[in-house]
């Protein structure tokens, strides 16, 4: 199995786990190619938090979040990227439960 099929694999799995749910916005995500509302994978503690590759890079580490909420939580925790003011990222609704 290619890097590219694994990857596929891992977002539908996530998917899948979550009901299709984002787990920052609660939001429905779709697998196809729909830039904001697409599913991917965001690391739950960032790479950036890590001096050695090791928990980042394991599968309880991953979650399926939408683009847009991946692409703004940068490399902040989902806690930290929660505890903003959801109304500077835009976001109509609830704030979704970390734990998933």
């Amino acid at each position: 199995m290619s890097r590219a099929e694994k990857r596929k694999a891992l977002i539908i799995s996530l998917f899948n786990k979550q009901d299709g749910k984002c787990y920052l916005c609660a939001r429905q995500m779709t697998l196809e190619l729909d830039l904001e509302h697409t599913a991917t994978i965001d690391h739950v503690i960032p790479r950036s938090r890590f001096q050695e590759k090791g928990f980042y890079e394991s599968y309880k580490n991953k979650k399926a979040a939408c683009w847009r909420c991946n692409h703004w939580k940068g490399n902040r925790t989902a806690e930290e990227f929660l505890d903003t003011s959801m109304d500077e990222f835009f976001i109509v609704g609830r704030k979704a439960k970390v734990d998933g």
